[in-house]
């Protein structure tokens, strides 16, 4: 698994896990970030991460983007 913030735009992948605490958790949480969550990242610049899941577009911030584990969809 790798961090989010290492990804490439287009790419699609799997929530695998995150680096964090209970806080962590319960905001990736309540954004539908769970484990097992597939996701495709849009654009991944200098600025936000900008993501869809589950027919939404989510804008993350690199702090939390580092801290989001994904895994490659082959």
């Amino acid at each position: 698994a790798i961090p989010l913030s290492q990804a490439e735009s287009g790419e699609k992948a799997t929530i695998a896990g995150h680096m964090g605490g209970s806080e962590i958790e319960r905001r990736l949480n309540d954004m539908g970030l769970n484990r097992g969550v597939e996701i495709e990242v849009l654009n991944i610049n200098d600025g936000p991460v900008l993501i869809s899941c589950r027919g939404s577009r989510l804008a993350l911030g690199k702090g939390i983007s580092e801290k989001i584990l994904i895994s490659p969809v082959k």
